[in-house]
C-alpha cells in the first residue's frame, strides 16, 4: 500500500481545502494510506472534522511562505523542526510520496528533497502581489521547483503560463479543479432579483466595486437586492456596511451561515468580481447549482466557458462592465438561459472524475 503524506497551510474550509479533501477521498478509494500535516498554531475553522479519511493526523508548527524573499528564508529558519520531523516520519514510516497544498506550503518541497521522495506540489494561486508573492522569491522558487522528483500542477493553462514567466519551465500538469456535486437550487420564492456573493471578504474579492454597481442598478430597479456571504466576524460585516448606503432588507452582510445549497437557493444570480482568481470553484458551484452566474474576467474559467452563452464575464478595470452586465441579467429569458447552459457545461465536464484520474496518473 502506498503511503502519501499530505500537508496544508491552513485549518479553514476555502477552495483549496475542498480540492484537498477531494483528492483525500481520491487516494483512499483508490485505495492509499494518507497521512495529513497540518498547522498547530492555526486555528481548526472545520477542516480538523472533514478530515475523517486521513488515517493519520499531524499539527506541527510552521508557517507559510510569502510577501518577500527575506521573510520567506526567515520562515525556512522557523520551520526547520517541524522539516526534520517530517524527514524522521517520512524515513520511518516509508511514505512514497508528498503532496503539497498550495505555493505558499514550502515544507513539503524542502522534506522531500532530503529524503529523495517523490514530491506533487498542487500550485492554487498566481503569481502575483495579490496573493502574497513577490518577484524576490523567483530565485528560491525556481531552486525548489527544480527538484528532480518533484511536479507542479496548476489549475489552469493562463496560471501556468504566469509561473513559467516567474520561475521558469519545470515538470508540470495542468488539472482543473474538482467540483462536488451540488443539486440543483430550487430557488424560495421572492420578489424582484436577489444578487448574491458567496466567499472572503478579502481586498482581492473587489466587494466595494460589487457594492457601488448594485447601488446605481437599484436605483434603476428598486426591487433588486443583495446579499453578500462570508464574512469572518461582525467587524468585516461593519466595514462593509460602512462602504453604501444600502440598508437591509436590501442590503444583506453575514458569516457563513448558510451552506452553498442554501446560499444558492435564495439567489438569483452569482456574482464574482474579483481583482484576479485562479479557477474559483465558487462560481463552478454556483453554476452547477442553476444560478446564472457573473465572474471576473481575471481567471482561468475563460478556457472553459463562453461570454454571453454559460455566463457573463466582467472587466476589473473596466468601472461600467459589472453594472452593464447586471442590467442585462435582469431579463429573466437571458437569465434563465444563460444558468441552464452553464449548469450543462459543469455537469458534462465530469471535473471530479477527470481531476482523480488525472492526479492518481501522476502519483
Amino acid at each position: 500500500m502506498k503511503h502519501i503524506l499530505v500537508i496544508n497551510h491552513t485549518r479553514g474550509l476555502h477552495g483549496s481545502e475542498h480540492v484537498l479533501l477531494q483528492s483525500i477521498h481520491g487516494l483512499k478509494k483508490a485505495g492509499y494510506r494518507i497521512t495529513v500535516v497540518l498547522p498547530k498554531q492555526v486555528e481548526n475553522q472545520g477542516l480538523d472534522e472533514m478530515l475523517d479519511e486521513a488515517d493519520t493526523i499531524i499539527r506541527l508548527r510552521y508557517k507559510v511562505a510569502g510577501v518577500h524573499i527575506w521573510r520567506t528564508l526567515a520562515i525556512c529558519l522557523y520551520n526547520l523542526p517541524a522539516i526534520l520531523y517530517l524527514c524522521r516520519r517520512i524515513r520511518r514510516e516509508q511514505v512514497d510520496t508528498v503532496y503539497s497544498n498550495t505555493s505558499t506550503t514550502v515544507i513539503g518541497i524542502m522534506a522531500a528533497c532530503w529524503t529523495r521522495r517523490k514530491h506533487l506540489w498542487h500550485f492554487h494561486e498566481s503569481a502575483d502581489s495579490l496573493y502574497g508573492w513577490h518577484n524576490s522569491m523567483n530565485g528560491l522558487y525556481r531552486l525548489l521547483a527544480s527538484y528532480r522528483k518533484n511536479t507542479l500542477l496548476y489549475l489552469s493553462q493562463c496560471q501556468r503560463h504566469e509561473w513559467e514567466q516567474a520561475i521558469g519551465q519545470h515538470p508540470a500538469s495542468v488539472i482543473y479543479n474538482p467540483v462536488r456535486l451540488l443539486p440543483k437550487a430550487e430557488t424560495i420564492p421572492h420578489t424582484g432579483i436577489r444578487f448574491g456573493y458567496l466567499g472572503g471578504f478579502e481586498e482581492r474579492k473587489n466587494l466595494p466595486w460589487l457594492l457601488h454597481s448594485f447601488e446605481e442598478l437599484h436605483h434603476e430597479y428598486p426591487s433588486t437586492e443583495l446579499w453578500l456571504s462570508g464574512a469572518r466576524n461582525q467587524q468585516e460585516i461593519d466595514s462593509i456596511k460602512a462602504q453604501t448606503s444600502l440598508q437591509e432588507p436590501t442590503l444583506q452582510v453575514r458569516t457563513h451561515t448558510l451552506s452553498p445549497e442554501q446560499f444558492y437557493s435564495q439567489i438569483d444570480v452569482f456574482v464574482l468580481p474579483s481583482k484576479k482568481e485562479v479557477m474559483p470553484l465558487v462560481a463552478i458551484e454556483a453554476m452547477m447549482a442553476g444560478i446564472a452566474v457573473i465572474q471576473t474576467a481575471e481567471s482561468g474559467l475563460g478556457e472553459l466557458m463562453t461570454e454571453g452563452k454559460d455566463c457573463l464575464f466582467i472587466q476589473p478595470n473596466e468601472e461600467t462592465s459589472l453594472l452593464t452586465a447586471m442590467r442585462h441579467i435582469t431579463d429573466e429569458t437571458t437569465r434563465k438561459e444563460i444558468a441552464r447552459n452553464g449548469q450543462q457545461l459543469v455537469l458534462k465536464a465530469n471535473f471530479t472524475e477527470h481531476y482523480i484520474h488525472d492526479l492518481l496518473q501522476l502519483i
